[in-house]
């Protein structure tokens, strides 16, 4: 696998993260935190709390290393480590759709905002479910939600955690 996509080692990423100081978010898949990639180009670094899904890690890696679009989280690279399973994604500065929603941070939200987070979206999964892989199978995401659709600095939607992504054969969707 390349498509550009970098496999870090366990000690650059323990550098990018500043030893996981940065904690922005937890859930049952494991800890997302901070980083700082060359100088000043911030990322986000997912560990997997289980080191033994490494089939199912790997596959979403592959997957997600062949999906290039404006509304998908970009991924930077990954960390197949002894004792760890990382990714390294582009860091989304305003978080997930469900926190903002949830917890009413104070992010404006007017009508047209709200449409194009809406249409990003569907742009996005228009994208994934037209594409061919290398293998000639297509991409369902599986688990589109708030928590999974991150905002930028521009509130435009990049959908991320591929973790339940299919390859579904023949053109099914």
């Amino acid at each position: 696998m390349d498509n550009g996509i970098r496999n870090f080692t366990e000690d650059e990423i323990e550098t990018i993260t500043r030893g996981y100081t940065t904690l922005i978010g937890k859930g049952g898949f494991g800890e997302v935190y901070r980083g700082v990639l060359h100088y000043d180009d911030l990322v986000a670094v997912k560990r997997y709390i289980r080191g033994d899904l490494i089939q199912e890690f790997m596959e979403e890696v592959r997957i997600h290393s062949q999906i290039n679009h404006k509304n998908i989280v970009k991924l930077i690279g990954y960390c197949r480590g002894e004792n760890s399973l990382l990714m390294v994604t582009e860091y989304i500065s305003n978080g997930n759709l469900e926190d903002i929603i949830l917890h009413n941070r104070k992010v404006a939200m007017r009508l047209d905002t709200r449409l194009g987070i809406a249409i990003g979206c569907a742009q996005a999964l228009c994208h994934m479910h037209s594409m061919h892989l290398s293998t000639g199978s297509l991409v369902c995401h599986g688990d589109i939600k708030p928590a999974n659709i991150l905002l930028d600095d521009n509130l435009t939607a990049k959908i991320s955690d591929f973790g339940l992504s299919r390859l579904l054969s023949g053109g099914i969707t």
